[in-house]
This record gives structure tokens, sequence and C-alpha cells, in this order.
């Protein structure tokens, strides 16, 4: 063994890998089921977000503990409950995710104008190009879920690309 590293480990590896490029191309091709199970996912997140908000209050007696861990236990729920409803507004919060980046990069933008940056104009563009890419998604949610869907799929191929990666120079190993 070397590090963290262990030849016994690199068949695991390799497994792994290849089931993570097998996700992220199942993703690519079915939109729909991949927004269902971040649905659900998001949902569990929730609820168990919220479980820990109610250990902490059941320590601390925080009212803003006991406030949120209600709160995060009951969005979960309607989320686990709903799960299509909840696909189609992840594409809404993605959106507004969205907008408020592009804001942020208009101001800085300015603020960097100010200041004597002389190339703030790729920044403002940046910034312009995600509000524009905002109202695309809030126009059209269609949008929102294929690019959550293209991303997620592209980050579990990359994902296992990598771990192959790893895989091999594992095996090379002395």
């Amino acid at each position: 063994m070397i590090g963290r590293f262990n030849k016994n480990h690199k068949n695991w590896i390799l497994f792994l890998s290849l089931v993570m490029i097998a996700l992220g191309v199942y993703v690519w091709f079915h939109p729909v089921g991949a927004m269902m199970a971040l649905a659900l996912y998001l949902g569990i997140a929730f609820i168990g977000v919220g479980v820990c908000y109610l250990w902490a209050y059941s320590h601390w007696k925080n009212a803003w503990d006991l406030a949120l861990g209600i709160l995060d236990v009951l969005v979960g729920l309607v989320f686990v409950s709903n799960l299509g409803l909840t696909a189609e507004t992840i594409p809404l919060f993605f959106a507004f995710w969205t907008l408020f980046i592009g804001v942020m990069q208009l101001t800085a933008a300015f603020d960097m104008k100010e200041v004597g940056i002389k190339d703030w104009k790729l920044i403002a563009v940046a910034g312009l190009l995600s509000i524009l890419f905002a109202f695309v998604i809030l126009s059209m949610p269609i949008v929102g879920a294929l690019t959550i869907t293209i991303l997620m799929g592209s980050y579990l191929i990359l994902y296992g690309v990598v771990g192959l990666f790893e895989y091999k120079l594992i095996r090379e190993m002395k």
C-alpha cells in the first residue's frame, strides 16, 4: 500500500468508474428520470438537514434551530411526496441562481471599471449572458432542465474518466 492507494482496490476503482460513466450517459439520454431522481435526493437532503436542526434544538434550545428544522422537514416531505412538481421547479431555482450570478457579475464589472481595470467588459458580457440565460430558462423551463441534466451527465462521465485514469496509475504501481 502506498498512501491511501492499495493495488487490491484497483478493480473496485475500475468498477465505480465504469458505473459513473454509464450513469452519465444514462442521465444524458433520460433527462426526465434524472430530474425526478434529483428531486428525490433534494427532498431527502432537506429532511436530513431538518432532522439535524431538530437534533441541535434538542441540545441547545435555540428557537431558530427548531423553526428551521420543522421548515426543512416539511419542505423535504413536500419534495418527496410530489416529485413531479419538485422536478419542474428545479429549473426555476437554477434560473434565479443564474440571474443572481449575472447581476453580481455586472456589479463587479462596473466596480472594476470604476477602479480602472481594463478588461471589465469581459465580466460585464458574462453577466449579461448569465442574465439572458436566466430569462431563457424562465420563459422555457425545459432549457433549464436539459442544461441541468447535461451538466450532471457530463460531471458523472468526467468523474468516471478520472477514475479510469486513477485505475491506470494504480495498476502501474510497483
